[in-house]
């Protein structure tokens, strides 16, 4: 195992793609991915953690949503109309003001959120301290496809030497 530096974020995002292998087919391969897998899981929990809303912000969050709901367009059977995982609002302004509003009764527990979210990201820029296990590229299946390997070749080590010598 070498020592692999990386952001906490790199490893996040090492950790959701090591996660979308689950098809490829390979011994060695399979081991080494979830040899990672088990590696990063407790550092990605300890973010899941460090980014979880409180109590206070999901009770604001909550009255948020039903403000959201009041001013969402509605459909025939009168349900919110959502696209692209947005709600579609019938006068933005009048959902902008009273969610204004909202964030001002509540204002402790936003600006405590918003502290929260901007300590997170920061903390996304930190050094991982996890050491990656290495996946000789000799195992590495031959129907991966580029994208799977861009996004994993942090752990793959091309183990061939080359018979000219490195400058």
């Amino acid at each position: 195992m070498n020592k692999q530096v990386m952001t906490k974020k790199d490893a996040v995002e090492l950790y959701i793609n090591l996660k979308k292998l689950g098809n490829l087919k390979g011994v060695k391969f399979a081991y080494g991915i979830s040899r990672n897998v088990a590696l990063l899981k407790p550092e990605i929990e300890s973010l899941d953690k460090a980014q979880a809303p409180t109590e206070e912000y999901q009770k604001f969050d909550s009255l948020r949503l039903e403000i959201v709901k009041r001013f969402a367009k509605k459909d025939e059977k009168g349900e919110p109309i959502v696209k692209d995982n947005n709600y579609e609002m019938e006068n933005q302004a009048t959902f902008d003001s009273a969610f204004d509003a909202l964030k001002f009764e509540h204002k402790e527990v936003w600006d405590a959120r918003l502290k929260q979210l901007d300590e997170y990201n920061e903390l996304l820029k930190s050094e991982s301290s996890v050491v990656l296990y290495k996946i000789a590229l000799n195992d590495v299946p031959g129907d991966i496809n580029v994208t799977q390997m861009y996004s994993i070749n942090t752990i793959v080590e091309d183990l061939v030497h080359s018979p000219y010598p490195s400058k």
